[in-house]
Protein backbone atom coordinates (compact mmCIF):
# COMPACT_ATOMS: atom_id res chain seq x y z
CA UNK A 1 0.00 0.00 0.00
CA UNK A 2 3.00 2.34 0.29
CA UNK A 3 4.39 1.71 -3.36
CA UNK A 4 0.67 2.87 -4.30
CA UNK A 5 0.92 5.73 -2.36
CA UNK A 6 3.95 7.15 -3.41
CA UNK A 7 2.67 6.51 -6.72
CA UNK A 8 0.03 8.31 -6.63
CA UNK A 9 1.39 11.09 -4.87
CA UNK A 10 4.04 11.62 -6.77
CA UNK A 11 1.69 11.90 -10.05
CA UNK A 12 -1.31 13.59 -8.27
CA UNK A 13 1.92 16.28 -7.67
CA UNK A 14 2.65 16.58 -10.92
CA UNK A 15 -0.88 16.76 -11.96
CA UNK A 16 -1.39 19.86 -9.60
CA UNK A 17 1.60 22.19 -10.19
CA UNK A 18 0.38 24.62 -12.79
CA UNK A 19 0.88 28.54 -13.03
CA UNK A 20 -2.45 28.84 -12.89
CA UNK A 21 -2.82 26.81 -9.48
CA UNK A 22 -1.63 28.40 -6.20
CA UNK A 23 0.73 25.49 -4.56
CA UNK A 24 -0.09 23.30 -2.18
CA UNK A 25 2.44 21.07 -1.15
CA UNK A 26 1.55 17.34 -1.50
CA UNK A 27 3.80 14.56 0.12
CA UNK A 28 4.14 11.25 1.31
CA UNK A 29 5.33 10.35 4.62
CA UNK A 30 6.16 7.43 6.63
CA UNK A 31 5.45 6.91 10.83
CA UNK A 32 6.89 3.39 10.19
CA UNK A 33 5.49 0.89 12.83
CA UNK A 34 4.03 2.67 15.93
CA UNK A 35 3.01 0.84 19.13
CA UNK A 36 -1.10 1.72 19.25
CA UNK A 37 -4.09 0.36 20.69
CA UNK A 38 -5.08 -0.69 16.67
CA UNK A 39 -4.57 -4.39 17.22
CA UNK A 40 -6.74 -4.89 20.21
CA UNK A 41 -8.99 -7.32 18.59
CA UNK A 42 -6.35 -9.50 17.32
CA UNK A 43 -6.34 -13.12 18.72
CA UNK A 44 -4.68 -13.60 21.51
CA UNK A 45 -1.41 -15.73 19.96
CA UNK A 46 -1.29 -12.72 16.79
CA UNK A 47 -1.69 -10.18 19.64
CA UNK A 48 1.59 -11.60 21.39
CA UNK A 49 3.57 -11.52 18.39
CA UNK A 50 2.43 -8.15 17.36
CA UNK A 51 3.51 -6.83 21.28
CA UNK A 52 6.46 -8.89 21.17
CA UNK A 53 7.79 -7.36 17.41
CA UNK A 54 6.70 -3.98 19.12
CA UNK A 55 9.09 -4.42 21.92
CA UNK A 56 12.01 -4.53 19.36
CA UNK A 57 10.58 -2.69 16.07
CA UNK A 58 7.94 -0.09 16.58
CA UNK A 59 8.07 3.55 17.77
CA UNK A 60 5.76 4.77 20.41
CA UNK A 61 2.46 7.24 18.94
CA UNK A 62 4.32 10.31 19.80
CA UNK A 63 7.63 9.69 17.97
CA UNK A 64 5.38 8.08 14.63
CA UNK A 65 3.64 11.61 14.88
CA UNK A 66 6.47 13.69 14.49
CA UNK A 67 7.27 12.44 11.47
CA UNK A 68 3.35 13.40 10.37
CA UNK A 69 3.67 16.90 11.77
CA UNK A 70 7.38 17.16 9.69
CA UNK A 71 5.35 15.93 6.15
CA UNK A 72 2.44 18.85 7.27
CA UNK A 73 4.95 21.10 7.81
CA UNK A 74 7.38 20.75 5.05
CA UNK A 75 8.44 23.39 2.62
CA UNK A 76 8.13 23.46 -1.00
CA UNK A 77 10.99 21.29 -1.08
CA UNK A 78 9.22 18.97 -0.11
CA UNK A 79 6.54 18.94 -2.90
CA UNK A 80 5.55 15.42 -4.30
CA UNK A 81 8.50 13.56 -2.32
CA UNK A 82 8.53 10.86 0.00
CA UNK A 83 9.77 11.26 3.56
CA UNK A 84 11.08 9.22 6.49
CA UNK A 85 12.39 9.60 9.47
CA UNK A 86 11.48 13.54 8.89
CA UNK A 87 13.85 13.96 6.05
CA UNK A 88 13.47 13.04 2.26
CA UNK A 89 14.46 10.29 1.19
CA UNK A 90 14.88 9.24 -2.76
CA UNK A 91 11.70 6.40 -3.06
CA UNK A 92 13.24 2.45 -4.51
CA UNK A 93 15.14 2.22 -7.51
CA UNK A 94 11.57 0.43 -9.11
CA UNK A 95 9.67 4.01 -8.55
CA UNK A 96 11.84 6.00 -10.39
CA UNK A 97 12.89 3.28 -13.16
CA UNK A 98 11.38 3.75 -16.79
CA UNK A 99 8.91 1.24 -15.51
CA UNK A 100 8.22 2.18 -12.49
CA UNK A 101 7.44 6.07 -13.98
CA UNK A 102 5.28 4.11 -16.50
CA UNK A 103 3.15 2.06 -13.31
CA UNK A 104 2.53 5.27 -11.67
CA UNK A 105 1.12 6.38 -14.50
CA UNK A 106 -1.76 3.79 -14.57
CA UNK A 107 -2.13 3.66 -10.51
CA UNK A 108 -2.84 7.42 -10.80
CA UNK A 109 -5.42 7.29 -13.80
CA UNK A 110 -6.80 4.02 -12.48
CA UNK A 111 -7.58 5.59 -8.71
CA UNK A 112 -9.01 8.54 -10.64
CA UNK A 113 -11.47 6.35 -12.96
CA UNK A 114 -12.44 4.72 -9.53
CA UNK A 115 -12.71 8.14 -7.88
CA UNK A 116 -14.87 9.33 -10.48
CA UNK A 117 -17.50 6.56 -10.69
CA UNK A 118 -17.96 6.80 -7.00
CA UNK A 119 -17.99 10.89 -6.83
CA UNK A 120 -18.33 12.06 -10.39
CA UNK A 121 -16.73 15.37 -11.48
CA UNK A 122 -13.82 14.75 -8.73
CA UNK A 123 -10.78 14.54 -11.19
CA UNK A 124 -12.29 17.79 -12.12
CA UNK A 125 -11.05 19.53 -9.05
CA UNK A 126 -7.38 18.22 -8.94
Amino acid sequence: SKLLEIMFVRELSQATTTADKPLVIINTVNPAYCISQLQRHATPVLYFFIKLGGLILARTTEVGSRTLFAGAVAGKESHGMYMSDCKLKEPSAFVRSTDGLKTQRIVYEQLLKLLEHIEPGISENV
